[in-house]
């Protein structure tokens, strides 16, 4: 019997030319298939060498022939030709070395994740756990708006607090001025605080008519509209000034500033110290009125932040009750 090797090889793991090592045809029983290793019952056959039919010692050999031989016992013993079974080769090809570092990347990220593990909150996917876990972390995060809604809150109300208190001061200035002009250097500042009333509206008397001074001694206010005379007149007389006018044009009025006397000027020192206490009482309830404010809000807050924000009120009110003290003790200097 002779024999002779045919070169048959898995397409993906053997090189073109070279034989399979193992794996001889026996021509004269082409049922048997001698293998000295292990089966390859699934592999994809193909024929590597030689292509056409060659002569091997007295016998012919074709290896289409061959070929047909080999599927029709596959065929018989229920083989399925033309299936290559996967095989992994040891050497490190492009793919390869691709397939180990994401590998690698992988494992270092689970690694990273494993050391994160104590800071990090991990939520349920489903079930009511998940139910759970959305009710806490929608509280925390509504929590947090409140809190920054209710320190928002306060500073703004404390931006108005103070706003409001460096008016009441404002206002406090300039009434004592309006005071001390009365026996001082006469000036169109005396009528600052007429208003005149006309059809049912109040209207400053700035808005209405020109003062100028004349003889340093008296006022003129010369009305824009004369049929507003009547009205002008009432308003200087309300204002509560000393003061006289009288009608020397069609549209003009004079008004005389007396020199006032001893009793005159102590009367006004303690309207000026009136004028102060009513500014003092009203940063008072300012102050109260912010309180009420931040009890509204205090839930939440630590003892620590609201002694803060109490002494913060108490510095901005002390702050502007000394500045009304220091305008009243110079006003009723001047009126001495």
């Amino acid at each position: 019997m002779s024999s002779c090797r045919v070169l048959y090889a898995p397409k993906s793991s053997c090189v073109a030319g070279t034989p399979l090592p193992g794996l001889q045809i026996l021509k004269d029983d082409s049922e048997k298939l001698a293998r000295e290793d292990e089966a390859y019952p699934d592999w994809l056959w193909t024929v590597l060498e030689p292509k056409d039919a060659t002569t091997q010692g007295d016998q012919t050999f074709n290896p289409a022939e061959e070929r047909k031989k080999i599927n029709k016992q596959h065929k018989l013993r229920g083989i399925i030709p033309g299936r290559a079974l996967s095989t992994r080769s040891i050497s490190t090809t492009p793919t390869l070395l691709k397939k180990k570092a994401v590998k690698s990347a992988s494992a270092k990220a689970t690694k990273n994740d494993a050391q994160r593990a104590d800071t990090t909150v991990v939520l349920p996917t489903k079930g009511k756990k998940l139910d759970k876990a959305r009710d806490w972390d929608e509280a925390k995060v509504e929590t947090t708006h409140q809190e920054d809604e209710a320190e928002g809150s306060f500073d703004l109300s404390f931006n108005d607090f103070t706003k409001k208190q460096k008016d009441i001061v404002s206002k406090c200035k300039k009434d004592l001025e309006t005071l001390v002009n009365r026996v001082g250097r006469v000036t169109p500042d005396l009528l600052d605080s007429v208003r005149v009333e006309i059809d049912k509206e109040m209207f400053n008397l700035q808005s209405v008519a020109s003062v100028s001074v004349k003889d340093g001694s008296s006022l003129i206010v010369s009305i824009f509209d004369a049929s507003m005379i009547r009205d002008v007149e009432k308003a200087i007389f309300a204002a509560n000034l000393g003061l006289t006018p009288q009608k020397i044009a069609e549209n003009v009025l004079k008004c005389p500033v007396p020199r006032p006397a001893a009793d005159t000027k102590s009367k006004l020192a303690k309207e000026a110290a009136g004028i102060a206490e009513n500014s003092r009482i009203a940063l008072r309830l300012r102050r109260q009125a912010l309180q009420k404010t931040i009890n509204k809000q205090k839930d939440g807050k630590s003892a620590g932040d609201l002694r803060t924000i109490d002494k913060m009120m108490d510095e901005a009110t002390i702050a502007h009750s000394k500045a009304i003290d220091d305008l009243v003790h110079k006003a009723q200097a001047a009126l001495a």
